[in-house]
């Protein structure tokens, strides 16, 4: 099951996280999602109804879901496929490690909006790249954060 986030699912959330960077720092990926990841404004987006979570008796992923024009992809190396608007972001997709398919689950919830998806990962995370790729994205790019980090962006026609 797929549901907003409520600060009720905080801890659950932070949980994840920290299992998602530890399994990123073990397997060749040290540099994103640092110690304060996700950050200040956390509590915020999930107030804001941009947090999700997946669950079936626990919490077990969590990803950002916004509709719209997203500034992360205003500037891109490379050209979107289609530079339609609105279009859905996925951003921080992690899980707990304990299913496979995950990203396949959130793609198809994503997909329900009728829009195409944009999503971007860190160039060090290859499972999270090979994960994009079979699930029917192609690669467009490289967007910059604003802290000036790279990502490799890629998007999913929804026709």
């Amino acid at each position: 099951m797929i549901r907003l986030a409520n600060v009720d699912d905080y801890n659950s959330l932070i949980d994840i996280f920290d299992l998602a960077k530890q399994y990123m720092r073990e397997n060749g990926n040290p540099n994103q999602w640092l110690a304060s990841y996700p950050g200040p404004n956390f509590i915020q987006e999930i107030l804001d109804n941009k947090i999700y979570i997946l669950e079936e008796d626990k919490v077990y992923a969590t990803f950002y879901l916004h509709i719209g024009e997203d500034p992360t992809y205003h500037q891109i190396d490379g050209g979107w496929i289609r530079d339609k608007r609105p279009y859905t972001s996925l951003h921080r997709v992690a899980s707990d490690g304990s299913r496979a398919g995950i990203l396949n689950e959130i793609v198809l919830f994503a997909k329900k909006f009728g829009h195409d998806i944009r999503i971007d990962t860190h160039r060090d995370n290859k499972l999270m790249q090979e994960n994009i790729l079979r699930n029917g994205f192609k690669y467009c790019g490289i967007i910059y954060l604003e802290n000036g980090d790279e990502r490799l962006a890629y998007q999913y026609i929804n026709n």
